[in-house]
């Protein structure tokens, strides 16, 4: 009934309980005064984060071989750069991208609840694993399958369009990786005049096969995604 309309109208476009001057007073104040504490939000779990990335590289790298390659300036594969095979590489990556999200979530939720509340604990280090955090990396995590679900499809149908073979895609962006590693290994090593010339030639290569379907992939992604 019209009743019930306005009373659900005022409920929620007039509640007490949403203070909506607040809540905009305290995102302008944030903006002016809170680095400080955005700081003291973001320092820890950046510094874990970054501890983690470089644990996870070190995991990953044969720096030996890395090295060897810039002091000679023979770039080899990719494979010759890893200490992992490429299915376990994908597994730590999923684990290390699972708990870098659960520390970013963890600043988020501070922040929101900061602006939103006025919530301040004033804790030094703010790791946070509580329920304001887990909600945040849910959501995350959740638009994050959902935005990879829409490119794929995108970049699916980008292919069948311009008609490219998905195996040779694949391939192709698997040999850039390749040449991306080598490259690395190059500057690493200390030759990295080598090393760039060697990923720009693939990646012009690439650019050149695929630009097309790129640009499918964007204009038919772009929009879903969002």
């Amino acid at each position: 009934s019209a009743l019930n309309l306005a009373r659900t109208w005022k409920a929620v476009f007039m509640s007490q309980s949403l203070p909506v001057g607040a809540v905009l007073n305290e995102a302008f104040q944030f903006g002016l005064q809170r680095w400080g504490t955005m700081i003291r939000f973001a320092w820890a779990p950046l510094l874990v984060g970054c501890l983690l990335v470089a644990g996870f590289l070190g995991l990953m790298l044969n720096v030996e071989a890395i090295m060897e390659a810039g002091r000679t300036g023979a770039a080899g594969q990719a494979s010759d750069y890893l200490r992992l095979p490429a299915p376990m590489i994908v597994f730590f990556s999923l684990v290390l991208y699972v708990l870098v999200s659960v520390l970013f979530s963890g600043i988020m939720a501070s922040v929101f609840r900061l602006v939103a509340l006025g919530e301040d604990e004033n804790r030094l280090i703010n790791i946070r694993l509580d329920g304001p955090a887990a909600r945040v990396f849910w959501a995350s995590l959740l638009k994050g399958v959902i935005s990879t679900v829409v490119w794929c499809a995108a970049l699916a149908i980008a292919l069948v369009l311009t008609g490219k073979n998905i195996n040779a895609f694949f391939g192709d962006l698997g040999a850039l990786f390749s040449a991306a590693m080598s490259s690395l290994a190059l500057a690493i090593g200390g030759a990295a005049e080598a090393g760039a010339e060697r990923f720009a030639a693939a990646e012009a290569l690439f650019i050149t096969a695929y630009w097309k379907t790129a640009t499918y992939a964007f204009i038919i992604g772009f929009v879903p995604a969002l």
